[in-house]
């Protein structure tokens, strides 16, 4: 295949050209790369050319491209491509139909049907009731039958009549609000839409008449995806079992139909330029005076050197994965088709990950225990951000994020609240004082955390408290009784981490003493 960058514009002087009569053809996306933000979509058609110089306007583009991306090639070596213009106007061939019209149709069509079958009831019943009169009729002037009998019969006929009149106002009713709903239907049923459609000219040139495919690549502003988990695991001590997906919101107002679908962690928008250095000059500022900025930093600009590409596709008979220094792409195993302005789920691929579990607690802000998994060397992992949904031993248990915004080599999973951890908090009324001592105000707090494992193994538990840091001279922080537990003098933060039998608890103890001088009032944030 051959490409060619739309700013090559290759003007040969090969005689004289008639120009043949301009063709326009809809194009239609074969595979697609979904970036975080931007969409890059391969299209392809037949044109059929005349000798000579041929205009085709090729349809159905985005209508937001980033007109610098937009590349033409074809599969035949012979044909020159003389120019590339792109259009943004108003189209009949650019006219989108909204998602929910089928939506509307079909709920009309199905209460038309019903409907139908109704009537066809209230047909019967009528038949029936007009039956009974003629009967009812008849045995009125048979002088024949008994008063008994005849009473009898009327009887009888009175009662089916009864049935049959309720059931015709009924059918009668339900016709009245079927109708009713089908008039509503109509007037609301969505139309199609004319959108700011792309269009790309192209002028060929081929000595000799020459069916062709022609490819159109370009990256549309519009269009990104998002990644999604399943994250399950039977029991503690189980791996988790994490299925990732792709939510993707197809928005180039495109119809995708049975296209290629390629997920890429990368984005086109970006500048692919490194930052140049500038030196940093010092100088004492001057009220008054204002200067310019340099000439040179006035205005910048990205110039994309002019490189004709071949585009190495991989096979797409499985889901594959490609990773690159500067992003993964994820080509997905079956082709979609997904409508303009509609959201699409993808599977990617299911991992099994090894990872070691803890319950963690932080009973100042919350007396649940939580659940957490931890997976270390985590980098190793095929994983981005996103939304999980929890399931622990087939039960749902919530919703976590999983965000990678941190620089250990553990990566932590919580997987929701456990009840069968007691913790409780509570302040030592022995330990709290205020005392003022010279020109000081001491004050004095302690605090006792029970931990109780109801649970019939042992667990291993992190419990996690804190001690005011001071940010004045003038306050300090004393005598810090932690009881075993790591404290961070730079944070506060005191860690305890235990490991409690079955129907264990523990009692940990966090003492210490504020100092400030006196007549202030302290403060904390």
């Amino acid at each position: 295949m051959y490409r060619f960058p739309i700013l090559i514009l290759l003007c040969l002087a090969l005689g004289a050209n008639s120009l043949n009569a301009q063709q326009t053809i809809k194009m239609n996306p074969k595979h697609v790369t979904v970036f975080f933000r931007g969409t890059e979509m391969d299209n392809t058609a037949k044109v059929t050319l005349q000798a000579g110089e041929t205009q085709v306007l090729f349809t159905n583009m985005a209508d937001y491209i980033n007109r610098e991306s937009i590349t033409v090639g074809t599969d035949n070596s012979n044909v020159i491509i003389q120019s590339v213009t792109f259009l943004d106007m108003y189209s009949d061939t650019n006219i989108i139909i909204n998602p929910l019209t089928k939506i509307y149709k079909d709920s009309l069509a199905l209460i038309i049907s019903k409907r139908q079958l109704t009537d066809n009831k209230l047909s019967v019943i009528k038949e029936q009731i007009a039956i009974i009169k003629a009967n009812e009729k008849v045995s009125g002037n048979n002088a024949d039958l008994s008063i008994a009998v005849l009473e009898k019969m009327l009887e009888v006929v009175n009662t089916r009549m009864g049935i049959l009149l309720n059931e015709k106002s009924a059918l009668e009713n339900q016709l009245k609000q079927m109708d009713t709903q089908v008039e509503r239907l109509k007037n609301e049923v969505p139309g199609t839409e004319k959108l700011p459609g792309g269009e790309v000219l192209v002028k060929f040139y081929t000595p000799q008449a020459a069916t062709i495919t022609a490819y159109i690549n370009y990256i549309a502003t519009d269009g990104s995806w998002e990644s999604a988990y399943d994250l399950r695991t039977a029991k503690i001590g189980d791996p988790i079992i994490l299925a990732h997906k792709a939510i993707i919101f197809q928005g180039t107002r495109v119809n995708w139909e049975n296209v290629s679908i390629s997920l890429s962690t990368g984005n086109p928008n970006e500048n692919a330029t490194a930052p140049e250095f500038s030196s940093n000059y010092l100088s004492f500022y001057q009220p008054g005076i204002y200067s310019a900025a340099p000439a040179a930093f006035a205005k910048s600009s990205i110039k994309m050197d002019n490189v004709i590409e071949d585009r190495i596709q991989p096979t797409r008979n499985q889901a594959t994965t490609f990773v690159s220094p500067v992003a993964t792409t994820y080509d997905i195993e079956t082709p979609y088709s997904i409508p303009a302005g509609q959201k699409q789920q993808v599977d990617i691929n299911t991992q099994k990950l090894p990872v070691t579990y803890r319950f963690y607690v932080y009973p100042k802000a919350d007396n649940n225990a939580y659940l957490q998994a931890q997976l270390t060397d985590w980098g190793n992992v095929d994983i981005t951000p996103g939304s999980a949904n929890i399931y622990f031993g087939g039960t749902y248990v919530g919703q976590t994020y999983i965000s990678l915004h941190t620089v250990t080599d553990t990566l932590t999973f919580s997987l929701g609240r456990d009840k069968k951890i007691v913790v409780k908090r509570v302040q030592d009324t022995k330990m709290r004082s205020t005392k003022t001592i010279g020109s000081n105000v001491k004050e004095q707090y302690g605090y006792t955390i029970t931990v109780r494992n109801t649970h019939a193994q042992p667990v291993d538990i992190v419990v996690a408290d804190q001690v005011p840091v001071s940010t004045d001279k003038d306050i300090s922080v004393e005598d810090i009784e932690t009881s075993g537990g790591n404290y961070n003098e730079t944070t506060g933060e005191v860690n305890w981490h235990l490991t409690l039998n079955a129907n264990e608890a523990k009692d940990l103890k966090l003492g210490y003493t504020i100092k400030y001088p006196k007549g202030k009032t302290l403060t904390s944030h």
